[in-house]
């Protein structure tokens, strides 16, 4: 066991906590933009919890909602996003907590993101009992047209 495996254990062992790689949906360009990663296919390895965590650009503390998730490739990761989000100039609740309201613990979802213009948005789809594929319903937040694609139920699909 080399060295830094042991000041893990030893920090574990007095109470603190490594946080898992984060999955990314995008990646910040040096202009400033955000290109989406992809479909990413990920099964949930636990129920979502609740933390108040420092934003990674800003590091301004707020409330997000914590998933613990295994992608395809067989390794896990922590996806989060903060509990309320903008819209209109107001605090609403994330639309994403109504889009995985009905996802249980186990199941494979294949998340990505998508461009409206300038917006961004998550595209979640999971598959139903019969093989095919469902995409969450919510209001149309974008009034973008949101297509469903059965491609990520095929699990061997290169990243």
């Amino acid at each position: 066991m080399n060295k830094l495996n042991e000041l893990k254990e030893k920090l574990e062992g007095e109470g603190y906590q490594f946080h898992q790689p984060r999955l990314s949906l995008g990646t910040k360009q040096p202009d400033g933009s955000i290109r989406p990663t992809g479909r990413q296919v990920v099964k949930f390895l636990a129920e979502p919890t609740l933390e108040m965590r420092p934003h990674p650009h800003t590091k301004i503390e707020r409330q997000v909602v914590l998933f613990q998730v295994e992608h395809r490739n067989g390794e896990t990761y922590e996806w989060d996003f903060e509990v309320f989000q903008k819209r209109n100039g107001k605090p609403a609740p994330h639309y994403l907590i109504q889009r995985l309201q009905d996802v249980k613990v186990g199941e494979w979802l294949a998340l990505e993101m998508k461009n409206a213009g300038t917006k961004k948005y998550i595209v979640v789809e999971y598959p139903l009992k019969n093989g095919t594929s469902h995409q969450a319903q919510t209001e149309d937040i974008f009034d973008a047209e949101e297509e469903v694609n059965l491609d990520f139920l095929n699990t061997e699909q290169d990243d």
